[in-house]
């Protein structure tokens, strides 16, 4: 995996929400963020999209890898949802 210097434009809100619900967010490497999920307490994995963002090819391995603990966020209250925070 590698370091994404490009980040999308709603990555900064999100990762601020997601520290300010107490999620524990981390940049990750080709995963946007790694958090906590408030239902289970285990790691989620973020991937930040905008509106019409399109999954890397590696993105898609990490999807088929982790199912249903990687989830794309195109909004704060996406990712608020995948860590279990309520909206």
């Amino acid at each position: 995996m590698r370091f994404n210097k490009k980040r999308d434009a709603n990555d900064l809100e999100i990762f601020n929400a997601l520290k300010d619900a107490h999620c524990s967010p981390v940049r990750g490497t080709d995963v946007d963020i790694f958090a906590i999920s408030r239902t289970d307490q285990r790691g989620i994995l973020l991937e930040v999209k905008s509106e019409k963002g399109a999954l890397r090819p590696i993105q898609k391995q990490l999807q088929a890898i982790f199912g249903e603990r990687y989830k794309i966020v195109r909004s704060v209250s996406e990712a608020l949802e995948a860590c279990g925070v309520r909206v």
